[in-house]
């Protein structure tokens, strides 16, 4: 059947990378149609309160790669009216240590000589180091490179711009904190705070990446009125108001494979053939060949850099309570180390905090790391993960329970928990929650670029591109840009339009 409709971009999921692509694209003036296929919004509303699905903070907030995409969405600065930079960017919380980290080494310093004072010279060294890697890294994210390159010029440019750069470099330098025993509190933090930004799994390598990782979380903000749910509203409408579509309820069930090129994708449940020249494919990669009509050449992609495998889940466990539960001087985001001994890794959570507008009850979004081999993770729900949570969070305030209005977790299936009538009430949306909507960090058995890069955003299927959080995993939030901006990139050189002379102004920073 010859499709009726025809679109220049195609793009699968209902991520980041694939709203910023799509924002991009609209914007040069492609049409583009964005197709939702079942992943649900980042946020839900629960008893008048809008509950993240994990919790969300803008981190590398001034990072040139974000600031270049909001600028050419002509979003920067409605963004920037929206965030709130972070006194203390985070602290750490372990049974008799706390800490508040800054931007500022100077402060940091101050903290580390009070809680401890035999480590401050390498904590300086390491606050030193992130400084030194955020900026020597700012010079090459800010360039207009394909993350990760691939054929001869993109390579060539790549390795251009990197030559004089710590990534244009063969030896992965020292490990950060190495003069630390691996079980010594503080390096247990900073792994923490990475292991919670990073979207691989690769921990203490590649030490610019982790040193990037960790600035990142210094120079994080806020992004008030919704978090990352009115980032993406903000997308969905930009790529609207720029004649774009949006189809939040359908779903890609084929994408048709002719000569070894995309033609065309049919969508369900109307069976409507939609023509393309590209498809942005956002959903994981182990997905994706279960929508192709030949997955030939994914399948020697796969078996060339080897298949993601899942090592962690980000779990997130939503409470609402009276304001009172929260300490004196607790910042927003919080990491909580060495608490009760549970399945996480390393022990540690992370721990965000929101006073209401109402100025009597406050959310508290907790996240831990599930390993993918653990029990829970293999069985049907997630057993009294919940409440072993609640215990942890013990050490934070002894007050949480006894302040508890309710307990949910889109991610366990065990229903919405009315602590003060101690009854359980299953949501409406049940098809949006479950262990399977829980977030995936992937082990990738090759990685390039120090670590940042994984999965190519070409495939071996023309115009066929990937454009999901496996493309730049090892940079965090900052990566879900580059993967973005790549993408989009690919696109409008290939169909090679002359969209800078219609959008000329998008290029000033706003």
């Amino acid at each position: 059947m010859a499709a009726k409709n025809f679109y220049d971009a195609v793009l699968v999921g209902l991520n980041l990378p694939i709203l910023l692509a799509g924002g991009l694209l609209a914007k040069r003036g492609f049409r583009v149609l964005v197709v939702g296929h079942g992943q649900p919004l980042p946020s839900y509303e629960l008893a008048g309160v809008r509950m993240p699905r994990s919790p969300f903070t803008l981190t590398s907030a001034d990072s040139p790669a974000v600031s270049r995409v909001l600028s050419e969405l002509a979003l920067k600065q409605l963004v920037q009216r929206k965030i709130r930079p972070l006194s203390p960017a985070f602290q750490a919380v372990f049974p008799r240590h706390r800490l508040d980290f800054h931007a500022d080494p100077e402060r940091v310093s101050r903290e580390v000589e009070r809680e401890f004072p035999a480590v401050r010279r390498t904590a300086d060294d390491f606050m030193r180091g992130t400084q030194r890697a955020w900026e020597g890294i700012n010079t090459l994210v800010a360039r207009d490179l394909t993350w990760p390159p691939s054929g001869f010029f993109e390579r060539r440019e790549f390795t251009r711009a990197s030559i004089d750069h710590p990534f244009g470099r063969d030896e992965l330098g020292p490990v950060p904190l190495g003069e630390l025993a691996d079980d010594h509190p503080f390096r247990k933090l900073a792994n923490a705070v990475v292991r919670f930004a990073d979207g691989s799994a690769l921990g203490e390598q590649h030490a610019e990446r982790v040193l990037r990782l960790f600035g990142g979380w210094l120079r994080g903000a806020e992004l008030m009125d919704g978090g990352d749910g009115a980032l993406f509203e903000l997308l969905i409408e930009s790529i609207r108001a720029h004649n774009g579509e949006v189809r939040l309820g359908d779903r890609v069930e084929r994408v048709v494979i002719k000569r070894r090129a995309v033609e065309s994708v049919r969508l369900a449940p109307s069976d409507e053939d939609v023509g393309c020249h590209f498809v942005l494919n956002g959903i994981p990669v182990s997905r994706l060949g279960r929508l192709l009509s030949d997955r030939t050449e994914l399948d020697s992609l796969l078996d060339e850099l080897g298949q993601p495998r899942p090592q962690f889940f980000r779990y997130t466990m939503n409470l609402l309570v009276d304001v009172e539960a929260l300490p004196e001087g607790m910042a927003r985001n919080v990491f909580l180390i060495d608490g009760e001994p549970t399945l996480l890794k390393e022990h540690a959570l992370r721990v965000e905090s929101d006073r209401l507008p109402d100025g009597k009850r406050a959310l508290i979004t907790v996240e831990s790391l599930l390993p993918a081999a653990s029990p829970e993770a293999q069985g049907p729900d997630l057993g009294d993960l919940r409440e072993r949570l609640l215990k942890s969070l013990d050490v934070l305030s002894p007050f949480i329970r006894s302040h508890l209005e309710l307990v949910d977790s889109p991610h366990d299936g065990r229903g919405v928990f009315h602590a003060r009538q101690g009854t359980y009430e299953m949501p409406s949306d049940h098809w949006t929650r479950g262990p399977e909507t829980m977030p995936v960090v992937y082990a990738f058995p090759r990685t390039r670029v120090h670590g940042t890069c994984a999965l190519p955003v070409r495939t071996p299927i023309k115009r066929l591109l990937l454009c999901n959080e496996q493309v730049v995993p090892g940079l965090g939030l900052e990566g879900s840009f580059l993967a973005a901006w790549s993408a989009a990139r690919t696109v409008t050189r290939s169909l090679n339009r002359d969209w800078m002379n219609r959008g000329r102004w998008t290029k000033v920073d706003l």
